[in-house]
This record gives structure tokens, sequence and C-alpha cells, in this order.
């Protein structure tokens, strides 16, 4: 398979596009003194995300579940 040189363009998906629109993507804890867990804020996905993670099969409940 023959490579494109960097930075030309393409009408197919990359891996930095892929990388791009996921790079906002994380969950964060609430955390006690104790190391407790008090609450999960998971993130929002977008609908375009939805489409890649089941594209790509892998399942949202990786970024959604508490």
């Amino acid at each position: 398979m023959a490579r494109r040189p960097p930075g030309r363009p393409t009408t197919t998906t990359t891996t930095a596009r892929i990388i791009d629109i996921f790079e906002h993507v994380a969950r964060h804890h609430l955390t006690a003194p104790d190391g407790t867990v008090l609450r999960t804020f998971a993130p929002e996905l977008t609908d375009l995300q939805h489409q890649i993670l089941d594209l790509l099969d892998i399942p949202t409940s990786l970024y959604t579940a508490t």
C-alpha cells in the first residue's frame, strides 16, 4: 500500500483526524480527601463520536459508564 506524503489532503479518515475528534473527551472524578470517589462526570459524546465508536466496534460504555 502506498503512503501519502505528510500533510497531503485526503478524502479518507485518518488516525490524526479521529484523535482530533476525541481530543477533548474526558471523564472526571470528584474525590474526597480519603480518595473515595464521590461523583463521576462522564463526557457527553457527539453523534459523530458515537458513529465512529460504532464503526470501530468500540462500546460507548467505555466512555460513559460510571
